[in-house]
């Protein structure tokens, strides 16, 4: 016998993450979307990194795990880092104009192999 499945319309701690998260840049980006990209939320991290003030995207690929990191505020800000969560190697730091630009520039950075 099957399980029944049954639809629960109020938001999860998921999913109440990923509206925060996706909320902080002036353009709207969607969990879909992330995900699409390849990125999940990052849950977790120990303190003492310079992620600490905004929120963090992880994206696993075969050199190594590649993060987005996006800082609190407005300002459309983002950094692209590999390595180590204390000594990252920042691939890019700066603004994004909207989702296309942000999603060129994560494919860019994740298929030319630079995650390490």
């Amino acid at each position: 016998m099957l399980p029944t499945l049954t639809f629960n319309p109020e938001p999860t701690a998921k999913t109440r993450y990923y509206t925060n998260l996706l909320s902080v840049m002036s353009f709207f980006v969607s969990p879909h979307e992330m995900e699409q990209a390849g990125f999940l939320p990052a849950v977790g991290l120990p303190s003492g990194t310079s992620y600490e003030q905004g929120q963090l995207y992880v994206c696993l690929t075969p050199q190594g795990t590649l993060r987005l990191y996006v800082p609190d505020g407005d300002d459309n800000l983002v950094e692209l880092s590999s390595g180590n969560l204390y000594d990252p190697v920042v691939h890019y730091a700066g603004p994004v104009a909207n989702h296309a630009e942000l999603f060129r520039l994560m494919s860019y950075v994740r298929t030319a192999g630079l995650a390490a």
